[in-house]
């Protein structure tokens, strides 16, 4: 299998990339759907004040790595090396290496800040726990500061096999990392307590590293220290990067405003409205996200190109591919969240109020997760225009908004206020980038009439879907009931046989409809299963 995945990504495309990516960040997705369940299972009822503890210790040092490293160091290192590189290799991994000295020394230190005042900034954190849970908390923060600045290193890595095209050990890499956590808590939490929790984040972050060089190699390309400051690619590099860390990403900061707020309310909150972020993030990281990282490099090179109507084709079919997943995606996880967290989490310690809790909060985020998944794809088509500025306002403005709705919320609703201020705020960051952009490619194309077919195109089959997508959910939502007369839904194999049947069969409406509707992803679909029967990998319809 590792063998026709490697052959297959020496073929770049953008959807072949993604079908890499998308493949391995399932399998992750996998392996995390084993992780948070046990997470639920060890840590629910009278033990969730530890999975308060757990993620409250990822916030800061989270909140420092995706400000100066994930989604802001791929911005700009991406296209600035790949520019290099296309001319002169040796210069290109000069340059790399000198970002990579830079990062480490700018994260060794900000991260030892961290480490020295951990008590004081966790302590303004979390607000509301009790000074043993404050006290848990700063020592996991510790140990998680270490396997952060080991992350910053690997994640420099990892975007430097994205710009060579190889998607297979960069994917690979993540699944190690989730390895690693359930080691922590299967082996090291029983061993060491609430710290090895931490030792297996630690480990995970490690693997996570070690992986990479290897393929790196195969490159041509070692990890060694340089300081060419003077090369003029830096000077695009910084252009690129500097106003992207001011870009934080709206999930990271809601997940602060969460914990803040959700310290001062009953425990569990912050444990409950993690879990359910996580259960967003599944779909959103298997197709939304393996689409913006494979669409970026493609986007960057049909711009320095001046290759317009590639872009447009490109970014087109790029959010008609988010459309026909995620609108019937949206319709499902709304129709049978209940099931879906009753058997997803609801084992061990996890009582039957934190399982109540928990698919309220994910039903109501459910509502951004079209706009979740639109957010990178637009954000990226605009940084591949060379423009970190817009997409920095734009988030700022969420993120104010999501801060306001939060606090105003909180007093009524609890949890369910911070979710309904993420999404209202996800929902806002989507749709004023689209407008944006619009306006962008409306200039950049001299001809009218190029911009009316992306809109008419657009429109037309958004309907098309939304149409399929209403026809699915009405049948799953019936079907609910019908088999309920049937099946003993107080069982495990009642419920999953409910829940199973009635997406089956709902998706089986979707499909025959889309199919009827002249969709080109169910004939890609149809023209996979058909070919797979034979035997044959259809990767010539994958191009």
């Amino acid at each position: 299998m590792f063998k026709k995945l490697f052959s297959f990504e020496q073929k770049f495309t953008v959807t072949k990339a993604a079908t890499i990516v998308g493949i391995f960040a399932l399998l992750s997705k996998l392996v995390a759907v084993v992780r948070d369940p046990l997470f639920a299972s060890k840590f629910g009822g009278k033990n969730i004040f530890i999975l308060d503890i757990y993620n409250s210790a990822f916030r800061i040092p989270d909140f420092i790595f995706n400000l100066f490293i994930l989604g802001t160091l791929s911005v700009a290192l991406i296209p600035a090396f790949v520019d290099v590189l296309v001319n002169d290799e040796k210069r290109a991994k000069a340059f790399a290496n000198t970002i990579i000295t830079v990062t480490m020394l700018v994260m060794t230190g900000v991260f030892g800040l961290l480490y020295i005042f951990s008590r004081q900034i966790t302590a303004l954190l979390v607000p509301g726990f009790s000074p043993q849970m404050l006290a848990e908390t700063v020592n996991l923060t510790k140990i998680i500061i270490l396997s952060q600045i080991i992350f910053s290193l690997s994640n420099v890595c990892t975007n430097l096999l994205y710009s060579y095209k190889r998607f297979v050990i960069a994917g690979i890499a993540p699944i190690l990392y989730n390895l690693g956590i359930i080691l922590g808590i299967l082996v090291f939490y029983p061993r060491f307590g609430i710290p090895g929790l931490g030792y297996g984040v630690l480990l995970g972050a490690v693997l996570h590293l070690l992986i990479q060089l290897p393929e790196l190699a195969r490159s041509s390309f070692f990890l060694r220290p340089a300081w060419q400051i003077h090369d003029p690619a830096l000077k695009k590099f910084w252009k690129l990067y500097l106003p992207k860390i001011f870009a934080i990403d709206l999930s990271v900061f809601s997940l602060l405003i969460s914990t803040f707020i959700a310290s001062t309310l009953q425990t569990g909150s912050i444990g409950i409205f993690t879990l359910s972020i996580n259960l967003l993030s599944i779909p959103v990281s298997i197709i939304a996200l393996s689409l913006a990282t494979a669409i970026f490099p493609a986007l960057s090179e049909a711009f320095a190109k001046n290759e317009e109507r590639v872009f447009l084709n490109t970014l087109k079919k790029t959010l008609i591919q988010i459309f026909y997943f995620m609108i019937p995606l949206t319709f499902l996880m709304l129709i049978f969240r209940a099931q879906g967290v009753r058997l997803y989490l609801g084992h061990g310690n996890f009582t039957w109020e934190n399982t109540i809790l928990t698919f309220n909060t994910l039903g109501i985020l459910t509502f951004a997760l079209i706009s979740q998944s639109l957010t990178p794809i637009l954000a990226r088509a605009v940084y591949a225009r060379q423009n970190t500025i817009i997409p920095v306002v734009v988030n700022l403005g969420a993120i104010a908004l999501n801060a306001i709705l939060a606090f105003a919320l909180k007093g009524h609703f609890g949890i369910l206020g911070i979710a309904a201020a993420f999404s209202i705020a996800s929902i806002f960051n989507a749709s004023v980038l689209f407008i944006i952009l619009h306006s962008m490619l409306s200039k950049a194309n001299a001809d009218p009439q190029t911009i009316k077919d992306f809109d008419d195109e657009l429109i037309m089959v958004t309907i098309k879907i939304l149409s399929a997508s209403i026809a699915m959910a009405l049948t799953s939502y019936g079907s609910l009931y019908l088999f309920a007369k049937f099946l003993n839904t107080h069982t495990v194999l009642g419920l999953l046989g409910q829940l199973a049947a009635s997406a089956l069969l709902g998706l089986v409406v979707f499909f025959g409809a889309s199919t009827l509707l002249k969709l080109r992803e169910s004939q890609i679909i149809l023209d996979f299963f058909k070919k797979s029967l034979t035997g044959l990998l259809p990767y010539n319809k994958l191009s």
